[in-house]
């Protein structure tokens, strides 16, 4: 698989925080347009909306940055418009904010894009495991994780990109769920 930049493709990311813990996504975006697609922004808001029923309650958008493709340079662009997660915040504990829930996608070339989204209720050894016991969530096994692969599929026809700077257009047909091992030490350094 060939290799590429950071810079490749334009990017546009996100930065939210969630149980006082700060995060960002980054999506990369098709082409090498310079302004970012009023359709890109509405797909982005879809696919935050899909995933409202997995965010907390207290998960707030701050702000957006855009960077053209072959500039490392990050400027203010616009957020869309997304409101607060569904979840409840009752019971929740501070090793949530090293869970998140994954999706990933593969260009036609078969260059891949991974999207990690924190902020999430989601237990990975509890209940919401999935049936097969192997920290997936199949479209046919949850509502939400369906809606969120839809809302991916339309941003993908909006302008969501690989690292090759492809349209993402194999998408997974699951959700990971997983824990980072960044955020796990970060737990274990402030305990």
């Amino acid at each position: 698989m060939a290799s590429y930049s950071p810079n490749f493709t334009a990017r546009y990311r996100i930065r939210y925080t969630c149980n006082g813990t700060r995060y960002q996504n980054q999506f990369r975006v098709a082409g090498s347009s310079t302004v970012l697609a009023t359709e890109f922004l509405e797909a982005l808001e879809g696919v935050y909306e899909a995933l409202a029923i997995f965010r907390f309650a207290d998960w707030a958008a701050e702000g957006a940055d855009f960077a053209p493709a072959g500039s490392d340079i990050f400027l203010p662009a616009d957020l869309p418009a997304i409101q607060a997660g569904d979840a409840s915040v009752v019971g929740r504990t501070r090793a949530n904010t090293a869970v998140y829930l994954g999706f990933g996608s593969r260009s036609f070339l078969n260059n891949r894009t991974r999207l990690s989204f924190y902020g999430v209720n989601i237990n990975p050894l509890g209940a919401n495991v999935t049936t097969n016991q192997d920290y997936r969530l199949y479209f046919g096994e949850s509502s939400g994780v369906a809606g969120v692969l839809s809302a991916l599929n339309t941003l993908a026809q909006n302008g969501w990109a690989c690292n090759d700077g492809n349209p993402a257009t194999f998408i997974d047909p699951y959700a990971n769920i997983g824990v980072s091992a960044y955020r796990q030490r970060k737990l274990r350094q402030s305990a």
